[in-house]
């Protein structure tokens, strides 16, 4: 389960205090952003996961111009960068969206990052029945987050 808990921090920098106030996630990183993210795994996913986040305030989206076509050392720096772009601590909800060709293994890349504590589900655009499909359902998924993540940010 996924437990944000409101933290402030003080610190004496230079005679000044500071406070941070952030979000302490399940693994016991700390956050300051609380950003629902939508991952494409490969290029062919790019749009669709970025036309998802682009249906709820907050959400962001990165560009993936890999995934496809990669072999070795290549395709295994991708996939790693990607799940460590889930991982964030600045990263409150994760919906990893795949075409289902790629070598990058989607499920794979959400189940790393949900190994974090963070709601993360995965979205395969070739079972979902095509890409309208995914992004409907992908919409539907980041709303849902957005109404539990969204809430407290306003409370800060």
């Amino acid at each position: 389960m996924f437990i944000i808990l409101k933290v402030k921090e003080e610190e004496e920098i230079g005679g000044n205090k500071m406070k941070l106030t952030g979000f302490r996630r399940a693994n016991g990183t700390v956050g300051i952003r609380n950003h629902i993210l939508v991952i494409p795994s490969s290029v062919c996913a790019s749009e669709t996961a970025a036309r998802i986040a682009s249906h709820v305030e907050g959400a962001v989206s990165v560009p993936n111009q890999h995934g496809c076509c990669q072999i070795g050392a290549d395709l295994n720096q991708t996939i790693k960068v990607l799940k460590n772009l889930g991982k964030n601590p600045n990263v409150a909800a994760v919906l990893v969206v795949g075409l289902g060709c790629e070598g990058v293994p989607t499920k794979e890349v959400a189940e790393e990052i949900a190994k974090t504590g963070k709601r993360t589900e995965y979205l395969i655009i070739q079972e979902c029945g095509g890409t309208l499909k995914t992004e409907e359902k992908g919409v539907r998924i980041v709303r849902k987050w957005h109404k539990k993540y969204h809430c407290l940010e306003e409370r800060k």
